[in-house]
């Protein structure tokens, strides 16, 4: 329901004056009664767009009367806008309050905007159209992979915390980032892969060609790019040893992207799978690393098991 609001312990639209009667009464057609102690958990007040903006305008993060649970909505030029002019403003605000992004209504064809601008503000709720598995759908999927895929992840302590600030690296073991940020080199080298399989609805041979695009995206969506060789006929064991280095601004926002593709002579290449994390869930060391459809569905082969690459993870602190 849009525009609702407590009354008597019941969810009320905010109709006519008898609309609102009725549903104190909780008796509006169509209305469903729900306790005031769930209500209280599950309702969050929707917040004028345009008094945020006046707000940050004036150097406001929050007025005193805007409730903790308020969630504010904004398209895919606002939000593109407002991070240019008033990011440190929109990072406070998200410490406080609840930001929606969406992507922006002329994307007819249901693609989707590049979510890690808004994840790097602290934004809570990013909508994306989940069913056109673009990038950064692939991305997104990535993101959550590191509670289990349970729905929920935890903001980095410098995104929640008021006055906070990417935390120093420090010495987590095997894992590359702490949960506060940091920055440093990645140093990633793909030495080979296993058991690849053919793309879906490739139209190629019967072999794949196999090659490795790798992407690290920042906090603002800027990313670094590069790809390894292609090895012909070959997706039972093909060998790169292709090593590559990134410089990475905060860990616990930056996150990896490889994909696999099927280089197919005069026509597009297939993309065979994805592995996408945030830097700082990757471990270092040699590590089997799964890939999965663009969709996020598991990939196998015949006798069950995970194709996936071997790669190595090194990183250096700055």
């Amino acid at each position: 329901m849009k525009n609702q609001r407590m009354m008597n312990g019941f969810f009320e639209s905010s109709g006519t004056p008898g609309e609102s009667s009725r549903a104190s009464q909780g008796v509006a057609k169509g209305m469903s009664k729900v306790p005031q102690e769930l209500a209280q958990l599950i309702m969050m007040e929707s917040v004028s767009r345009h008094k945020v903006k006046g707000m940050w305008a004036d150097g406001v993060t929050k007025i005193d009367d805007m409730p903790t649970v308020g969630c504010c909505s904004f398209s895919e030029p606002t939000t593109i806008k407002l991070a240019g002019v008033h990011a440190e403003l929109w990072r406070e605000f998200n410490r406080e309050c609840f930001s929606r992004n969406y992507p922006g209504g002329l994307r007819f064809n249901s693609s989707n905007f590049n979510p890690m601008l808004p994840w790097s503000l602290g934004c809570q709720l990013v909508a994306l159209n989940i069913q056109t598995h673009d990038r950064p759908m692939q991305l997104n999927h990535g993101r959550f992979l590191e509670n289990g895929e349970c729905g929920y992840v935890l903001k980095p302590d410098h995104l929640r915390k008021p006055g906070g600030v990417p935390s120093m690296p420090v010495d987590l073991g095997p894992v590359i980032g702490p949960n506060g940020g940091g920055s440093g080199t990645l140093t990633l080298t793909i030495h080979c892969g296993h058991l690849i399989p053919k793309a879906k609805h490739s139209i190629g041979g019967d072999r794949v060609d196999p090659y490795v695009k790798v992407q690290v995206y920042g906090p603002s969506g800027v990313h670094e790019k590069s790809r390894t060789k292609t090895v012909n006929q070959n997706g039972y064991s093909p060998m790169w040893e292709s090593k590559f280095k990134f410089n990475v601004e905060d860990t616990a926002v930056s996150m990896l992207l490889l994909s696999c593709w099927d280089d197919i002579p005069a026509q597009p290449d297939a993309l065979v799978g994805v592995f996408a994390a945030p830097i700082s869930t990757l471990l270092k060391g040699i590590r089997f690393v799964p890939i999965v459809a663009d969709d996020g569905t598991q990939l196998t082969v015949p006798g069950g098991m995970l194709p996936g690459l071997i790669c190595e993870f090194e990183w250096e602190a700055t």
